[in-house]
């Protein structure tokens, strides 16, 4: 039978998915979050009360008022760009989807409620920013449930930037149009934050989890040679200890 050498590390395959799984988690750890089209670049609405995770806006107002809210954008780059913030009206794909209409379509429906404050937006790198809009609804506007949208997109740039495409990141606004003046008002977003990742305390969690996971890989080298260290000094004591035996014995036949 082959037996396997007494230093060699034993890695089963369950151990080379943990070790591929805290590879990615460390990976996950260091990088940036970016958008899902990795152009660089994110939007989502800013923070404040209500539901702020599902990436659209739902907002109530009344016919002839009107509701304020913002949109946070983060330019997750290391260089600066610019960006252009717009309504766009929702309309219908040809798979039976939804989806925001070209930038080149004039807008006519709920879109033309939405007022942007800063059309234009520039960007430091790693940076964000708040830019806020309001929607005011007509007095002749029908009850019910209105959705338009938002859009982020970035201006083309020099060949040195990171951001180079003209895609761009919808967000949903679903304006729910009541009787009268019946909406709660929105809480106005707090200031614009800079968006900076700490490398430092991360590169030293991702090196401390690397060396925990190698570790954890290799106990059983270690626990090998652990024992085979034992052994030998096993061995060199009861060596040690027949000699010193032996020379006693000597010593004392010599002096009968």
């Amino acid at each position: 039978m082959t037996q396997r050498p007494v230093g060699r590390p034993i890695i089963r395959r369950s151990h080379r998915h943990a070790l591929m799984l805290a590879v990615a988690v460390i990976i996950a750890a260091i990088a940036p979050v970016r958008a899902n089209d990795w152009t660089g670049y994110a939007a989502r609405p800013a923070p404040g009360e209500g539901e702020r995770d599902s990436g659209r806006f739902e907002l109530s107002v009344g016919a002839g008022s009107s509701v304020s809210d913002a949109i946070e954008i983060f330019n997750l780059t290391d260089d600066p760009a610019t960006f252009d913030v717009y309504a766009a009206d929702v309309v219908a794909t040809t798979d039976g989807g939804r989806a925001p209409a070209s930038r080149e379509v004039a807008v006519s429906g709920a879109a033309t409620w939405i007022i942007v404050s800063q059309a234009v937006v520039d960007l430091g790198a790693r940076s964000s920013t708040l830019v806020e809009f309001a929607v005011e609804v007509p007095a002749d506007a029908a009850n019910g449930t209105h959705t338009a949208a938002v859009l982020v997109e970035p201006r083309g740039s020099d060949t040195q930037s990171t951001i180079t495409s003209r895609t761009r990141v919808g967000l949903w606004v679903e304006i729910e149009v009541l009787e009268g003046s019946d909406a709660a008002p929105v809480v106005p977003p707090g200031p614009a934050i800079s968006w900076d990742v700490p490398w430092i305390p991360l590169i030293a969690v991702a090196l401390i989890a690397f060396a925990a996971v190698i570790l954890y890989l290799s106990r059983r080298r270690w626990h090998a040679s652990l024992e085979q260290w034992r052994e030998e000094r096993a061995l060199i004591r009861d060596f040690r200890s027949r000699r010193r035996h032996q020379a006693a014995t000597d010593t004392h036949g010599r002096r009968g």
